[in-house]
This record gives structure tokens, sequence and C-alpha cells, in this order.
């Protein structure tokens, strides 16, 4: 577990955070606040799927 090989956890946790941040680095405020809007949004909602 993550416990065990802190070193490694934490090397995964930097290049997530890295990726995450490279991802909306270049993406204007409004665009930000309108994804994070939409996202608190959608909080609740739910569609129906076909049964298997």
């Amino acid at each position: 577990g993550a416990h065990r090989d802190t070193k490694q956890m934490a090397s995964f946790l930097k290049r997530a955070l890295n990726d995450a941040l490279r991802q909306v680095s270049d993406m204007k405020p409004k665009e930000l606040l309108a994804r994070r809007y939409e996202r608190l949004q959608s909080y609740g909602r739910f569609s129906d799927t076909k049964d298997r």
C-alpha cells in the first residue's frame, strides 16, 4: 500500500498534480469557473440505463 512506499506514492502524486495543472493552465478563468459550475450542478443528476 501507499503507507509502505511513501517515496513512490509521492512521485505518483507529483506526476498526477503536474498533469492536472498542465491540463488547466491554458484555460481562461471564465472557462475554469464554467467547468466548476457545471460539475457542481451535475451532483445528484442521474440517467437511466438500458437493462443489460
